[in-house]
């Protein structure tokens, strides 16, 4: 066994962080690791510790009413204890996911993910955005409860696209089970212009 801890900046302090071990999604080949999920006490500091298997994760950590903060392929070190730092929750609900092309995860920082809301102004907020990382992880934060349509951009694919997406007012966390896939341009939309 090993253990994780940190320390939770949010007011006022709840009484537990709720960990869970998600699949690994970088694991060769994909296989489900050890999943759970189990609720950590927070001291009057803010401080949290628990413990878990000696073995590598992908952790979701949460406080309710804020969007949860994602620690991937973390290793759990055996008979110790990692430092998972200082953790800012922020309020609102998130939609996180991963975007890759038929190679893999995308090796480029010029991939975004855009929330793009279905319905009339009135009706659902403003549209929010998030870089997408080189392992093709995304997370878009501070969403409120609404439809919308998920679009992620790479240079030279065709964007990858998933609707309807529905945010209820109950859920702080949404994580897409599926990647996005893009796929590359072909005909003329790929062409250079010409001189």
């Amino acid at each position: 066994m090993g253990a994780i801890h940190g320390a939770l900046k949010v007011r006022p302090l709840p009484r537990e962080i709720a960990v869970e071990t998600l699949r690994l999604r970088q694991q060769v080949p994909k296989e489900d690791a050890l999943r759970g999920a189990m609720k950590c006490p927070v001291d009057e500091k803010g401080g949290w510790s628990c413990q878990l298997p000696a073995a590598v994760f992908d952790l979701r950590l949460s406080v309710p009413g804020f969007a949860p903060e994602y620690r991937l392929a973390t290793k759990v070190p055996a008979a110790d204890s990692l430092d998972l730092g200082t953790l800012v929750p922020k309020v609102g609900a998130s939609i996180a996911g991963w975007a890759e092309s038929p190679e893999g995860s995308p090796e480029t920082e010029d991939c975004m993910a855009h929330l793009i809301p279905l319905g009339t102004p009135e009706e659902v907020p403003a549209r929010a955005s998030a870089r997408v990382t080189r392992g093709g992880f995304f997370q878009i934060t501070d969403v409120a409860p609404g439809k919308y349509l998920l679009e992620v951009k790479r240079p030279g694919f065709l964007p990858a696209k998933l609707s309807p997406i529905e945010v209820p007012s109950t859920t702080w966390a949404t994580l897409l089970e599926h990647p996005l896939v893009f796929r590359r341009q072909t005909g003329m939309g790929s062409l250079p212009p010409p001189k």
